[in-house]
């Protein structure tokens, strides 16, 4: 290995995670991984790069499960210095192909095929980026031309080996999610405290992306607003709906240090909130709460949803319950880091026990009087948290210390 020039991470780290996923790669009957995109290169490459928001630059990393085979990274001529951040040291560059923007070709395909039977892969299981929670950085024609130039080479998806690695975090992960959990809630109590009638869904979003990034936050990719009348519009971008006494506002999202996502909920009420609002609030602080007090290495994802849907069952809500179950919403929660949504899942049908070093955010709900299907509701409540597994039970990173579960009321 070499050594890496402004690493994200320590060179100890890299080499853990590749030995990692090397013995994923065998439990997994792979005999090498390509990592094409972002999350995946600054994970196990170490690339780290703001080029992955120009799709048609490409940037391989060849991770071979058999310590006898070099690793490789793959870049065009042009990245020669930021292509140094990785600590791979087979470095291989490639020229632009002439009319570059205007030429659909990459000369950075037959370059990765020829290097796959250079390392004597040319008959091996490689693993691709093929799932719904990661997607190759790489033009469908150019993955078809891949697998025309390999054509002996088996391609399979790679997703499960990585996640498995991915999912438990190390310290200076685990640091990073709690510095954005802290920004995060520090900004969304200030972004509540600074809710007058008349302001914006827009404007609210706006307060608390300038006060993350007043106290370290160094990227923000997902923050929402919706308020009033569009208060089941989950994850809708924020707009210039003016907020009004006696909307309840849901906040969704927080931000990103250096890399690192928090993803947490929180509402509140401009006035006072209707009584029926404040009903199904309680339920859904009960439902969180009586949830994540489960949450511990060694429990398993599905007792964790069956408490939360048992919390609705109490309080009259079966016929709900059963809906989603019938219909998938079987799902409170996910693991959070390098992507906002990452595995394991907290849900219904996922038994495999939880471990201590991941990080999660979970999420129950219900919706106003219990209705369903969720289209038809007029309203959702649900509050999330940001919460480290350790090996006797577990740190919630969003602390009601700085924002609590109280409805917040302004």
């Amino acid at each position: 290995m070499r050594v890496p020039q402004f690493p994200d991470f320590p060179l100890a780290e890299y080499q853990q995670r590749y030995r990692r996923l090397c013995t994923a790669m065998e439990q997994h009957g792979l005999d090498a991984i390509l990592i094409t995109n972002r999350t995946n290169h600054r994970y196990f490459s170490g690339f780290c790069g703001e080029v992955f928001a120009l799709q048609h630059y490409y940037y391989f990393a060849l991770l071979p499960c058999d310590p006898l085979i070099e690793p490789a990274f793959l870049c065009s001529h042009g990245n020669d210095f930021i292509a140094t951040t990785t600590w791979i040291q087979d470095l291989r560059f490639w020229d632009f192909q002439q009319d570059f923007y205007m030429n659909k070709q990459s000369p950075g395909i037959p370059a990765l095929a020829g290097l796959i039977q250079e390392k004597g892969l040319g008959t091996a299981t490689i693993g691709l980026e093929l799932s719904n929670d990661m997607h190759p950085h790489m033009g469908i024609e150019h993955i078809f031309q891949l697998q025309e130039m390999a054509p002996n080479v088996c391609w399979a998806d790679a997703s499960n080996a990585i996640m498995e690695i991915r999912a438990v975090k190390s310290v200076v992960e685990v640091e990073r999610l709690r510095k954005a959990a802290r920004i995060s809630a520090q900004a969304v109590r200030f972004g509540f405290e600074s809710v007058v009638p008349g302001m914006t869904e827009m404007e609210l979003t706006q307060i608390m992306s300038a006060k993350m990034y007043e106290l370290g936050a160094t990227d923000i990719r997902y923050l929402t607003n919706y308020a009033g009348p569009r208060r089941m519009w989950a994850d809708a971008t924020p707009t210039d709906n003016l907020i009004q006494t006696g909307d309840l506002i849901q906040f969704d999202g927080g931000c990103i240090v250096d890399g690192y996502w928090c993803d947490f909920k929180r509402m509140c009420s401009v006035g006072k909130p209707k009584d029926a609002d404040r009903r199904f609030y309680d339920i859904a602080r009960e439902a969180i709460e009586a949830s994540t007090e489960l949450l511990s290495a060694g429990t398993a994802p599905s007792d964790v949803v069956q408490v939360a849907f048992d919390v609705n069952r109490s309080h009259g809500y079966g016929e709900f319950v059963d809906w989603c179950h019938r219909s998938g919403w079987e799902a409170i929660g996910h693991g959070v880091g390098l992507d906002i949504h990452e595995r394991p899942g907290l849900a219904f049908q996922n038994h495999v026990p939880l471990e201590a070093s991941m990080v999660l955010s979970i999420e129950p709900f219900i919706t106003l009087d219990g209705v369903f299907p969720f289209w038809e509701a007029k309203g959702k409540f649900g509050l999330e948290d940001s919460v480290l597994l350790t090996t006797d039970g577990h740190e919630i990173l969003t602390s009601e210390s700085i924002i609590s579960h109280e409805l917040m009321v302004v």
